[in-house]
């Protein structure tokens, strides 16, 4: 666990007539991250979103708390800088990722952070602009539940529910792109076998719910570990912190080893 990330967000919210743009985030502890998981399994991934970003996010400004309603009215790609921020504070700057090309390679990528984030703009980007408003957390999640049914219904609706005027979906449509731009992150790198540039999206959310998914899977290893070896009780071994745990692990394969 890294420590409390600041990050300045795009759109930021809007409240009392200003914008408040500067989320602090802080590390969720290992019950936390395992409450959230048990929790928003069955949900559909934009409101998996919405948990982890009001779970994360301590202030906004000098605002607080944050709760469930401010992460459903933010931009979605606010959000997706609170999801990066989150994982900075959690696992560190550098991601690993995955792409494939397709020639049908693999290309392994190392991205960071700090500079998916990049230098925040003096002011805040605009949420409306020729009758149109930016998608919030709120229009994905019920977009999200709606193509449980219908995809092809879901964007129709979801774009209509931003237009405040007008009847051309097709130029709304076009405007949600510029207003949010932030909310499709792209990773670029050449093909290991072909050089093709491959180019893939990055889903801040998707990447952090496998990851913490991970850690509780490797957590709960670790207590089965030291439980057996130890015989402390799980709120004990969780309370050690991931590298004292990893450190008797450590010390247990060793004694196994020189058996």
């Amino acid at each position: 666990m890294q420590g409390t990330t600041d990050v300045t967000l795009a759109s930021g919210l809007w409240r009392e007539g200003r914008c408040l743009r500067a989320a602090r985030i802080v590390p969720l502890d290992s019950e936390t991250q395992r409450t959230l998981l048990d929790s928003l399994a069955v949900e559909v991934p934009a409101r998996r979103v919405s948990g982890l970003v009001a779970a994360a996010v301590a202030a906004l400004d000098d605002v607080a708390p944050f709760g469930l309603d401010e992460a459903r009215a933010l931009t979605v790609g606010d959000r997706d800088r609170i999801l990066l921020g989150l994982r900075a504070a959690l696992v560190g700057d550098e991601m690993e990722c995955l792409c494939e090309c397709s020639c049908g390679e693999t290309l392994e990528l190392t991205v960071s952070i700090r500079d998916l984030l990049g230098e925040p703009a003096d002011a805040p980007a605009p949420v409306e602009c020729a009758g149109v408003r930016a998608v919030t957390g709120a229009d994905h999640e019920r977009a999200a539940l709606r193509a449980l049914d219908d995809p092809t219904a879901a964007v129709d609706e979801l774009v209509r529910g931003c237009m405040l005027a007008g009847d051309d979906v097709d130029a709304a449509a076009r405007l949600l792109e510029e207003l949010d731009p932030g909310a499709e992150i792209l990773l670029r790198g050449p093909c290991p076998a072909c050089g093709a540039e491959v180019v893939a999206a990055l889903d801040p959310g998707a990447y952090l719910w496998t990851e913490l998914e991970h850690r509780r899977a490797q957590l709960e290893l670790d207590v089965h570990t030291l439980a057996r070896h130890y015989h402390w009780s799980e709120a004990e071994i969780v309370a050690l912190g991931p590298e004292r745990r990893a450190r008797y692990i450590e010390l247990i394969a060793a004694e196994a080893g020189a058996a």
